[in-house]
């Protein structure tokens, strides 16, 4: 490993990618103490391992000198977008288990397995027969993830309302585990829409914006799950 190349994307980056490394472990951690005894909380376990796992394979081999710049480029798009199904899955089985509306559970089922079936498109095609662009696909794919996330968050939000409880509001683990997935799909929506221009256009702002508004956010996603996690009740409450 090129351990030069490494400290100096770390400090390209302004060592976010440690801070939210940092975070992703303690929320790892937590989980195994707090909610590893429910399926739920085994899913969110599973979810952040593989992100973490991902995360150090690829600073391995981005600091690899021997690792082609193809093998990099697609090692990145078929991760993030592995990440992103097995995300989306997971969420959408949480959204299953705290809605009540049984026509939205089904609803949530039926998009789970289409995009079960565009990522496997993707990993078998990457969709050449609609565009050469590999990484534009493959971010714009993260893109619906996001746009898909919303809808139910609201939803959550709504039926909060109507919904009475004896359980103060910050306390519950759900409301943090929405809030968290809820702004983050929000907030990602136009970063991965302009990601690609910013780097051909604005290569110069694109270190601050990774930081901003990809490490941050995603360190900012991993602080809800602590409060989540911290409260030692079920995820679903």
């Amino acid at each position: 490993m090129d351990f030069e190349k490494v400290l100096s994307e770390l400090k390209s980056f302004y060592y976010s990618q440690l801070v939210m490394a940092f975070f992703e472990i303690t929320a790892i951690i937590l989980a195994f103490i707090h909610v590893k005894k429910s399926k739920i909380g085994k899913l969110f376990i599973f979810y952040l391992l593989l992100d973490f796992f991902i995360l150090l394979t690829g600073v391995y081999l981005h600091a690899n000198p021997d690792i082609p710049v193809l093998f990099w480029s697609n090692f990145v798009n078929v991760t993030n977008i592995t990440v992103a199904l097995v995300e989306f899955l997971v969420y959408y089985y949480f959204f299953s288990k705290v809605l009540y509306n049984q026509k939205i559970k089904s609803a949530l089922y039926i998009i789970s397995i289409s995009f079960f079936l565009v990522w496997l498109t993707y990993l078998f095609t990457h969709f050449s027969f609609i565009t050469p662009r590999k990484t534009y696909f493959s971010y714009l794919i993260g893109v619906v993830e996001f746009i898909l996330l919303l809808p139910p968050c609201i939803l959550f939000y709504f039926q909060l309302l109507k919904t009475n409880s004896s359980l103060p509001l910050l306390k519950r683990p759900s409301f943090w585990i929405v809030t968290g997935v809820f702004f983050f799909a929000l907030i990602s929506i136009p970063y991965y829409l302009l990601n690609n221009y910013i780097i051909k256009e604005y290569k110069e702002y694109y270190f601050i914006l990774s930081v901003a508004f990809f490490f941050l956010l995603f360190t900012l996603n991993f602080i809800f799950f602590l409060k989540a996690f911290i409260w030692k009740k079920p995820l679903t409450l």
